[in-house]
């Protein structure tokens, strides 16, 4: 039987910024639940048009938060950058986009668009690194889903994990260089990584691990 400890290391503090633009998009997308969460804060989920709009989120775990909240059209964004800009340009190409963001997204799904694409973007929300983590327990495993979170983690990092689980393509750049063994999910979800992570698992055989 395989005895799986999961622990949260809060790597990056996330600040949820006050959104006072005048919404007018069709289309909305989403990086992360954060930029959904902002603009509930800011009550934008109340008003009809942007309720009734269209959200596409990257990630599962964004889509079932947002359907959590009762919006009737969430798309499941169950693809990689690439695949959800192609889907962008063909079936939304006539819609107004709207991407909500981090102040300091690398922006990977709008750098995947035609370059005349034309969009429109909405700074929701703001993530730093949290001094307060001066460390990082012992562990086997790591979960990363973001390049800040990457970048952080492997400042931290004392120990060789067994393996790293990361999200995406951008965050898979900051670990290029880092003779760490890792793998790039198939698709950005929570549930992906599970099913990723007990099958990985499998090769180091029995034992307690530590995921962070």
């Amino acid at each position: 039987m395989l005895d799986v400890e999961f622990l949260c290391v809060p790597l990056l503090n996330i600040k949820l910024l006050p959104i006072e633009d005048n919404l007018n998009g069709e289309i909305y997308v989403y990086y992360s639940k954060n930029g959904a969460k902002a603009m509930q804060k800011s009550g934008w989920f109340a008003h009809e048009k942007v309720r009734t709009a269209l959200h596409l989120t990257y990630g599962s775990g964004t889509a079932r938060f947002m359907k959590e909240l009762d919006l009737p059209n969430v798309i499941d964004g169950k693809a990689s950058v690439p695949e959800i800009a192609q889907q962008i340009e063909k079936f939304h190409g006539d819609k107004r986009v709207v991407f909500v963001r981090a102040s300091n997204s690398l922006k990977s799904i709008q750098s995947a668009l035609n370059k005349d694409f034309p969009y429109e973007e909405i700074i929701a929300y703001t993530n730093v690194i949290n001094e307060k983590v001066k460390s990082l327990p012992l562990h086997d495993f790591a979960y990363i889903t973001s390049p800040s979170q990457g970048d952080r983690y492997q400042k931290l990092l004392v120990q060789k994990p067994k393996w790293i689980f990361l999200i995406g393509a951008s965050t898979a750049k900051s670990f290029k260089n880092s003779h760490l063994p890792y793998t790039v999910l198939e698709t950005p979800d929570d549930r992906c990584f599970r099913d990723t992570f007990y099958e990985k698992l499998k090769t180091f055989g029995n034992g307690e691990s530590n995921l962070s």
